[in-house]
Protein backbone atom coordinates (compact mmCIF):
# COMPACT_ATOMS: atom_id res chain seq x y z
CA UNK A 1 0.00 0.00 0.00
CA UNK A 2 1.46 3.27 -0.75
CA UNK A 3 1.43 6.06 2.19
CA UNK A 4 1.83 9.81 1.50
CA UNK A 5 4.36 10.24 4.02
CA UNK A 6 8.29 11.77 3.93
CA UNK A 7 9.51 8.94 6.34
CA UNK A 8 7.74 5.63 7.95
CA UNK A 9 9.45 4.09 10.95
CA UNK A 10 8.70 0.44 12.22
CA UNK A 11 9.74 -1.50 14.61
CA UNK A 12 9.07 -5.37 15.36
CA UNK A 13 7.66 -5.91 18.85
CA UNK A 14 8.37 -9.75 18.38
CA UNK A 15 12.15 -9.17 17.46
CA UNK A 16 14.35 -10.23 21.02
CA UNK A 17 15.59 -7.22 22.11
CA UNK A 18 13.10 -4.82 20.59
CA UNK A 19 10.06 -3.03 21.97
CA UNK A 20 8.16 -2.80 25.02
CA UNK A 21 10.15 -3.91 28.41
CA UNK A 22 13.51 -3.58 26.88
CA UNK A 23 16.19 -0.80 27.08
CA UNK A 24 16.46 -1.62 23.46
CA UNK A 25 14.71 -1.47 20.09
CA UNK A 26 15.18 -2.04 16.53
CA UNK A 27 13.93 -0.18 13.91
CA UNK A 28 13.58 0.08 9.97
CA UNK A 29 12.97 3.25 8.51
CA UNK A 30 11.67 4.10 4.83
CA UNK A 31 10.94 6.68 2.88
CA UNK A 32 8.95 7.28 -0.58
CA UNK A 33 11.59 5.28 -2.31
CA UNK A 34 12.15 2.36 0.32
CA UNK A 35 13.95 1.23 2.56
CA UNK A 36 16.35 4.05 4.01
CA UNK A 37 17.80 1.92 6.96
CA UNK A 38 18.02 -0.76 9.26
CA UNK A 39 19.27 -0.02 12.86
CA UNK A 40 19.83 -3.61 14.33
CA UNK A 41 18.92 -3.51 18.16
CA UNK A 42 20.49 -0.74 19.89
CA UNK A 43 19.45 1.40 22.92
CA UNK A 44 16.18 3.12 22.89
CA UNK A 45 18.17 6.88 22.97
CA UNK A 46 20.95 5.71 20.25
CA UNK A 47 17.21 4.64 18.15
CA UNK A 48 15.21 7.85 18.88
CA UNK A 49 19.15 9.95 17.62
CA UNK A 50 18.68 7.98 14.78
CA UNK A 51 15.24 8.87 13.85
CA UNK A 52 15.68 12.39 14.37
CA UNK A 53 19.15 13.01 12.17
CA UNK A 54 17.40 10.69 9.52
CA UNK A 55 14.59 12.78 9.54
CA UNK A 56 16.30 15.90 9.46
CA UNK A 57 18.24 14.67 6.38
CA UNK A 58 15.41 13.52 4.98
CA UNK A 59 13.60 16.48 5.33
CA UNK A 60 16.55 18.72 3.84
CA UNK A 61 17.21 16.32 1.09
CA UNK A 62 13.77 16.83 -0.08
CA UNK A 63 14.09 20.51 0.20
CA UNK A 64 17.19 20.30 -1.81
CA UNK A 65 15.96 18.35 -4.60
CA UNK A 66 12.25 20.68 -4.81
CA UNK A 67 15.29 23.72 -5.85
Amino acid sequence: MRKNCDLIVANNPMEEGAGFGHDTNAVRMYNASGLVLSTGVRPKREIAEIILRTACEQAAFKTIAAG
